[in-house]
């Protein structure tokens, strides 16, 4: 039930707060201030300081001491209606160009009355371009404006330190042509977490180039559309009651349609509903037979429920982290109705049929079961991140771009391209952020096979999970199998004139099983499924990533200097997880750039 995933953008402004004491001072009369080399070179008396911005006010007034507005803050790149930066904090590197870039301020040819350097190796700026530096206007020549003028102490200056190395300076040419992009961010993965990331950083301003291999957005939740029917890959849920999917997406754009408030299972005594009573029918006559014959359990299993709805979350955290599903259930429960109802359900939710998961995930699932139950979308799971990508800026995504070689300054593609960046997140799967990040240990994985079958019609034509609840599933190790006809919830996931059932078994990634699964489906539904065609399967051996005992909820997102990681195995194997780790690494990418975060 829950398996699921793994630009030319702006430059973020810096945080907001008062000037350092650096900004403050003014230069000396006849010195300049070089923001983006830190460097101080002598100009004309009396001639302002180039600001960050090129031609333009100065930042600072000469010789007085006095602060006086700036131009127009440099914009980012490629996009002159991008957020501003301070005028004299310019970043080396967040304007396009040769590696340092040209000083800020200068123009296409060096200024006569200035020795210039280049930023970052001492290299004058025409010669950076591939230029012979212009002379200094000699005394009495015409000026840039066309005026002559008297020879000044600064015309004899001493010449300008040596150029650098015609070979060196090639090199550099070099790898700057293999430099495709640059950006603040690079999100590795465009699944659920890396689309949260690249969304929180994007609505901070920086500049965000999400880099995912697979011809979509979606990661582990994708779509797939055959013959008029749509196949999740996997059968997955939304569980509306998440918060932080109630932060990040529309849910009435998504036009989620619930299923129905209880299960179906299938005992050795026959079908039992275990459902809300006020839904009527034979969910009303399902809880009422339930009361009857386990009066215990139905009192435990609402006090359980009202506690796990109204305590706080922080007091479900906190729980016993070693303390395992099946050891809590254990504490309020029968073995009849762990055997029957709970275990085949919790087994579909975290495809662990031993529910050895921590008994807190658990809680914390069951509470936003049961404040808003589950849904698909109209259009299928992949609805959901494509509706996390759509707000981004045209270009931010790329797919079909695999990365295979991370740094702290950026990363390379498999087709050779490098894209420089400030920060690099790493957004897919555990797996995958194991092998571009040596040193991070993978997940142990859930696996879960999933079949999809087409039916000439509904066998219940009600939105419902069904269960296997049979004890001699336990005593024969027979397949534990949860199934549903999703067309029944969404009727737009089958063509008119036919019905669409997913069957999946947890812990299982072996498409042979069909045959099985089929037999079982016959008894579950209580009718011959020789007749249903088989539209595909999807076996999925890293469907979500193990959570064990005693594992804190939330694994650290930082991997070093200018390196994150996100995803479901960075916090709880849910969907909700996800989208948290995601904005968890963005709250520390922008701490770390700028000093700032998004709201927790």
């Amino acid at each position: 039930m829950a398996g699921r995933s793994s630009a030319p953008a702006r430059c973020l402004a810096p945080a907001e707060g008062g000037t350092t004491d650096a900004d403050e001072r003014a230069p000396r009369v006849g010195v300049g201030h070089w923001p983006a080399a830190g460097l101080r070179v002598p100009v004309r008396p009396g001639s302002p300081v180039p600001a960050a911005g090129g031609g333009g006010d100065a930042c600072h007034q000469q010789g007085g001491g006095r602060r006086r507005p700036g131009p127009d803050p440099v914009r980012s790149l490629g996009d002159p209606g991008g957020p501003a930066e301070h005028p004299c904090r310019h970043r080396i590197g967040a304007v396009p160009g040769v590696e340092g870039d040209r000083a800020p301020g200068v123009g296409s040819r060096p200024r006569p009355d200035v020795r210039h350097q280049h930023p970052r190796r001492g290299v004058h700026p025409a010669a950076a371009a591939g230029r012979r530096p212009a002379a200094p206007a000699a005394a009495g020549a015409p000026g840039r404006d066309g005026n002559r003028r008297p020879a000044r102490r600064a015309d004899l200056a001493a010449p300008a330190e040596p150029l650098e190395p015609a070979g060196r300076a090639d090199a550099s040419a070099r790898r700057e042509d293999r430099v495709t992009a640059r950006a603040d961010a690079v999100i590795v993965g465009g699944g659920l977490s890396g689309l949260s990331a690249a969304g929180y950083l994007h609505r901070a301003g920086l500049a965000v180039v999400v880099c995912e291999a697979g011809d979509e957005v979606g990661g582990r939740v994708r779509t797939d559309r055959r013959d008029g029917f749509l196949l999740d890959r996997g059968f997955q849920v939304v569980l509306p009651a998440y918060p932080e999917l109630r932060r990040q997406a529309d849910l009435g754009a998504l036009r989620l349609r619930p299923f129905l408030r209880g299960v179906l299972a299938v005992t050795a005594a026959g079908r039992r509903w275990l459902a809300a009573p006020w839904l009527g029918g034979q969910a009303a006559a399902g809880a009422a037979q339930f009361l009857l014959e386990r009066p215990r359990d139905s009192a435990v299993l609402a006090a359980m429920s009202l506690r796990d709805v109204l305590a706080p979350g922080r007091v479900l955290r906190q729980a016993d982290p070693a303390a395992t599903t099946a050891a809590d259930l254990r504490g309020w429960f029968t073995d009849a109705t762990i055997t029957e109802l709970l275990r085949p359900f919790l087994a579909g939710v975290f495809l662990d049929p031993a529910l050895a998961t921590p008994a807190r995930l658990f809680h914390l699932l069951w509470r936003c079961f049961l404040r808003g139950g589950a849904a698909l979308p109209e259009g299928g799971m992949q609805m959901l991140p494509r509706q996390l990508a759509a707000p981004l800026p045209a270009g931010t995504v790329r797919t079909g771009t695999e990365v295979t070689e991370v740094s702290s300054s950026g990363v390379r593609t498999a087709a050779g391209e490098e894209i420089q960046a400030s920060a690099v997140v790493i957004a897919t799967d555990g797996a995958a952020a194991a092998t571009l990040t040596p040193g991070l240990a993978g997940p142990a994985w859930h696996p879960v096979v999933t079949f999809y079958y087409r039916l000439p019609a509904s066998p219940l034509g009600a939105p419902v999970l069904v269960l296997d609840g049979r004890d001699e599933l336990l005593l024969n190790d027979e397949l534990l199998l949860n199934a549903a006809v999703v067309s029944d919830v969404v009727p737009g996931y089958a063509p008119a004139g036919a019905a669409l059932a997913a069957a999946s078994v947890p812990g299982r990634a072996d498409p042979a099983l069909e045959p099985q699964v089929r037999s079982s489906l016959a008894r579950l539904y209580d009718t011959a499924t020789s007749d249903w065609e088989l539209l595909g399967s999807y076996p999925i051996p890293r469907a979500l990533p193990v959570l064990a005992p005693g594992q804190p909820l939330a694994r650290p997102v930082r991997l070093g200097p200018g390196r994150y990681v996100c995803g479901d195995h960075r916090d709880t194997p849910s969907i909700q997880g996800a989208l948290v780790s995601g904005r968890r690494a963005a709250r520390a990418v922008l701490a770390d750039l700028h000093g700032t975060a998004p709201p927790r």
